[in-house]
């Protein structure tokens, strides 16, 4: 009796470590895409008007998207949308920084988490289903005031 009690306890706390760890290990991906964002918007400022493709813009989107699927749980979204942005992110910020920047760049652990997810076509047919009218313009995001709510500092519980 005693180890089937043990075993049903373990059968439901394991699951719970395992939805923790998922949950940690989403929201340091998430900080650091919110991360790369930052420093492609240091780049976007030498941007001329005629190069802003609406890729820094869709990165917003994308990680914004991120931050919500996070915060119902669906943490393997949380992990493709923030993926996605940080894509878009970092090729802005390689369009005027042709060194490398290992920071900006997946660890194998983070590819690895990111692996398997819907291709960047189902990922915008996502964000636009769900926010009907949204605009992809680059320099709505030229000053930091638009720079908002990217990581999950605020949801995640110390």
């Amino acid at each position: 009796m005693r180890n089937l009690l043990i075993l049903i306890l373990m059968a439901c706390v394991g699951p719970l470590q395992a939805q923790n760890y998922v949950k940690a290990e989403s929201a340091t991906y998430i900080r650091r895409s919110a991360y790369i964002i930052q420093q492609a918007h240091k780049e976007l400022f030498k941007l001329d008007s005629a190069k802003m493709e609406g890729k820094f813009a869709k990165a917003i989107g994308h990680q914004r998207m991120a931050r919500s699927y996070f915060q119902v749980n669906d943490f393997k979204n949380a992990v493709y949308h923030s993926a996605y942005a940080r894509r878009l992110a970092a090729s802005v910020y390689f369009s005027y920084n042709p060194l490398p920047n290992n920071q900006l760049r997946d660890t194998p652990q983070e590819a690895k988490l990111a692996s398997g997810g819907p291709s960047d076509k189902d990922l915008d047919k996502r964000l636009v289903d769900s926010n009907p009218g949204i605009t992809f313009n680059d320099k709505d995001f030229i000053t930091d005031s638009r720079l908002f709510k990217l990581d999950v500092d605020d949801l995640v519980q110390p």
